[in-house]
């Protein structure tokens, strides 16, 4: 039967949501907690859903405020002491891909940019970053302070804990973490005031490589890391002005690959979606950007 109503509940606890629908509040979440995916697959079965997303997940450095304006070799260091395959294995452990570019595949005649170490093994990583971080002016005896800001919700709590261990124990970084409500997280990132390092990312609104890449072409609010490059611009005008779709998408691939090598944020791993769906919920069909309107669903009132 069609849904006469829907009530939305709103909670940043996928835990707490994950037990809401085992005891038969919820007939869909927003998402699982990180937990094993063959534990919850026994547990869930085939309510499970697990589908490639649109949708990036990176951590942004302010490039307008010390220490990282205009140190390129610290931005770099960083982002190759980050061990993103056990990131994806262990922390999210729900199907992401580790990622080394900024736009995720699935996006029809796009292929995407990668950082110049992609298939460097983690252990030449790791050499190259240490190599820089001393090139950037730090050492044991001078380590590295830094705050790295998420907003709350336990997968990007346990996301800033592995990264601030990996910093540790390849380069000796000292991390603070910074949880911060909603609210006041969007407000202080969009700021560049007080931000250091910061959880970032985006969701596609459309199926398109420029979505992903037109923040960092302006000076509005959604470039969070302040990213001022008039290359990276050009790139993405010459885009606007092609005349076919494989020119454009060259065009956009070669600023996603400015992007890259400025070390403007640290790609960490391409998303999935992940619901608990309830077997009497009819018509939720899988799609690159995670789009469930009521509108296209049914609920099956028998038990």
């Amino acid at each position: 039967m069609a849904i006469e109503r829907v009530r939305y509940q709103v909670t940043e606890d996928a835990s707490a949501e994950l037990q809401r629908f085992a005891a038969g509040d919820l007939h869909i979440t927003e998402t699982v907690p990180p937990q094993p995916i063959d534990a919850l697959r026994e547990r869930f079965g085939s309510q499970l859903r697990i589908a490639p997303y649109v949708g990036a997940f990176w951590l942004g450095f302010n490039m307008t405020q010390p220490p990282f304006k205009d140190n390129a070799a610290l931005r770099e260091a960083l982002s190759l002491a980050v061990d993103r395959d056990k990131i994806t294995r262990h922390v999210t452990g729900l199907g992401e891909q580790p990622a080394y570019g900024i736009v995720p595949g699935g996006i029809p005649g796009y292929e995407g940019a990668r950082t110049a170490w992609a298939e460097a093994t983690q252990a030449q990583r790791e050499a190259r970053a240490r190599r820089l971080y001393r090139q950037a002016g730090y050492s044991p005896g001078k380590p590295l302070v830094l705050e790295l800001r998420y907003n709350t919700s336990i997968p990007h709590r346990r996301m800033a804990l592995a990264v601030a261990s990996m910093w540790r124990e390849v380069l000796g970084v000292t991390v603070r973490l910074r949880n911060e409500e909603w609210k006041v997280f969007v407000q202080n990132r969009k700021q560049r005031a007080i931000t250091q390092v910061f959880r970032g990312g985006w969701v596609g609104d459309v199926v398109d490589a420029r979505n992903f890449l037109a923040a960092f072409g302006s000076e509005g609010p959604l470039n969070w890391s302040g990213f001022d490059d008039a290359g990276f611009r050009q790139r993405l005008d010459q885009a606007d002005a092609a005349a076919s779709e494989a020119a454009r998408n060259a065009w956009l691939r070669a600023a996603e690959q400015k992007l890259l090598n400025r070390h403007a944020v640290i790609p960490l791993y391409f998303y999935t979606s992940k619901h608990l769906v309830d077997t009497r919920v009819r018509g939720f069909e899988a799609n690159a950007l995670d789009r469930h309107a009521s509108r296209w669903l049914r609920l099956d009132r028998r038990p």
